[in-house]
């Protein structure tokens, strides 16, 4: 049994005795974010953080993703992401980002509840979650296989809450066109990944959960 097999074989046995529990629905598709929360319909921008970057000053050990080619960075490795701001803009607006993914930026305002989400998300939407302090692991369906859906499901039965809110602050969206088959990110850090490597998104996400620049649950 190879390490993603056996990864997702202990994850589903877990899963299945919290489901026995009636504690998570792992099964169904996040409902996408609506409204416009307190923005105006049709303004340029409502609020929000400043559109400036502010620098990153963690000593964490991550590496600065621009030491590696553009379009290009390596897997297994986390790698810090310069920041783009955060300006809150309409939902209608399209945002566009110096990195892709990003991981920073500005961002709708209504953010991207815990779920897994069938559909690809608009960045807008999760950008904000990483503001509050959210982990977002994106994939690409074209690179994960068969067994990843399930596998990542799963992490929604086993991610601990925040010790600050006491809520699970995890949003797993789809996103094509990723170089690698996933990529984990939390505010101005990123992991990619090339399987659903559990151990791995379970650390990254108990390190960063809660380092958004807007402690919100």
């Amino acid at each position: 049994m190879g390490r993603l097999q056996l990864g997702l074989f202990v994850i589903v046995l877990g899963a299945v005795a919290i489901l026995g529990s009636g504690c998570v629905d792992l099964f169904s598709c996040a409902p996408p974010p609506s409204g416009f929360g307190a923005c105006t319909p049709g303004a340029s921008s409502c609020g929000g953080g400043p559109s400036d970057p502010v620098p990153d000053t963690r000593d964490d050990g991550a590496v600065d993703i621009t030491s590696f080619p553009a379009g290009n960075p390596p897997a297994g490795v986390i790698l810090s992401v310069p920041n783009e701001g955060r300006l809150h803009v309409d939902s209608d607006s399209n945002p566009t980002y110096a990195t892709n993914p990003p991981a920073s930026g500005p961002h709708f305002e209504v953010p991207a509840d815990t779920g897994f989400y069938c559909d690809q998300l608009a960045t807008g939407h999760w950008v904000h979650s990483l503001e509050h302090g959210y982990i977002v692991i994106l994939f690409d369906p074209q690179r994960t296989g068969p067994l990843a859906e399930p596998t990542l499901r799963s992490l929604l039965a086993i991610v601990p809450v925040s010790a600050s809110f006491g809520n699970q602050k995890l949003v797993i969206t789809p996103y094509s066109g990723l170089p690698h088959a996933l990529c984990v990110v939390a505010w101005n850090r990123q992991l990619y990944l090339d399987w659903p490597d559990v151990g791995a998104i379970l650390s990254f996400y108990q390190t960063y959960i809660d380092q958004g620049p807007e402690q919100e649950a």
